[in-house]
């Protein structure tokens, strides 16, 4: 039997039994020693993740079949996990990092209405980092565990390359729609990332509170609560009013036959510290008398913008607020029930305020 490391885990291998006893071997399950983290398989190996980095390990195999486990394999060699963090995340702190400062360089640019020169100095730059993190993951092997969130990391970060390339063309007076797009697949992106190491057992880029799944508890509208961006930052946000019905903004059409415009007017503010970008159309949601979750249908209410540009951007340095609605189309026979706040929906804190 002998083990050898992969992203952070380790993968181990061993032969099969001399004899099965008559009965074919059904599963095997390795074991770690001596913190007995296991992985169960019908193979000849298997990773065994949430180990420490840095740490020494020794493993042992069961082979199962018919009529139950049999004697434990001889320890292995006891055997150390490296501390350095794999190719592929190393990449990936590189590229998210790359990913932060290019994004905000194409915001100023296109809210600034700056250079094509500019823009796809910054586009360019983004292109290179995604380059070299394709190669890295075409490079590495992964464990089972892990493949299917790294494909979807790749697919995600692949999207947000297409939004780069796109922003070449962008019309710098509208650019809502490129803003938009580009944080939701930031988003996707770094929730991907996340999975990935949380399929690794490895660290989080992730330093703010994670929603544990547990009731989130309603609280009244023109109510306060904090929550958390994708490095721990701080927003303050209320839900102020419910507008119902709302009046469609200019270039927000009418609402489809049989539903009404509901907007909800938000109150966010920076208490301080780094900047927090967002957009509120991605934070924001109803919740119907009818048991449905509504989400935004991103346009503008006359009674209030929808944010930076009219677009949902959310952009605060520190100290900073900012006031605006977010429109819904909602069935003329539902009720509004509650309204849902959260920088990063099913993942990050959210908060609720009853209708």
């Amino acid at each position: 039997m002998h083990a050898s490391e992969v992203a952070g885990s380790v993968e181990v291998h061993w032969s099969p039994p001399a004899s099965n006893g008559g009965s074919s071997v059904r599963r095997y399950v390795a074991t770690a020693h001596p913190t007995n983290e296991k992985c169960v398989t019908t193979t000849t190996s298997c990773v065994v993740a949430h180990l420490t980095l840095g740490a020494s390990y020794s493993f042992t195999v069961v082979a199962e079949n018919a009529a139950g486990p049999g004697t434990p394999s001889a320890p292995s060699s006891r055997f150390r996990v490296p501390s350095a963090k794999s190719s592929f995340l190393s990449a990936v702190v590189a590229f998210n990092s790359q990913s932060t400062d290019g994004q905000n360089a194409i915001i100023e640019v296109l809210n600034e209405d700056g250079s094509a020169a500019q823009l796809g100095k910054a586009i360019s730059k983004l292109q290179v980092a995604y380059s070299d993190l394709t190669q890295t993951l075409d490079d590495d092997k992964w464990p089972v565990i892990a493949r299917a969130d790294i494909a979807s990391f790749i697919i995600d970060s692949n999207h947000l390359s297409a939004d780069w390339k796109g922003a070449y063309s962008i019309d710098t007076s509208d650019p809502g729609p490129v803003l938009d797009t580009l944080q939701s697949d930031l988003n996707k992106q770094t929730l991907a990332d996340a999975r990935v190491r949380t399929d690794l057992g490895l660290p989080q880029l992730i330093t703010g509170p994670i929603a544990t799944g547990a009731p989130v508890t309603a609280i009244p509208l023109n109510t306060a609560s904090l929550v958390h961006d994708f490095s721990g930052n701080v927003l303050s946000v209320t839900a102020t009013q419910i507008i119902d019905p709302a009046t469609a903004g200019d270039g927000s059409g009418l609402p489809d036959s049989g539903f009404r415009f509901v907007a909800v007017v938000l109150s966010l503010s920076n208490p301080g510290g780094p900047g927090i970008d967002g957009d509120a159309n991605y934070s924001t949601a109803l919740e119907g008398s009818d048991g449905q979750t509504y989400t935004p249908d991103f346009g503008s209410a006359s009674e209030c913008g929808n944010f930076t540009s009219g677009t949902g951007l959310i952009d605060l340095p520190g100290g900073d607020t900012a006031t605006g609605c977010v429109l819904f189309q909602v069935p003329t026979g539902v009720s509004v029930q509650s309204v849902d706040f959260s920088l990063a929906p099913n993942y990050l804190d959210t908060v609720i305020w009853d209708n």
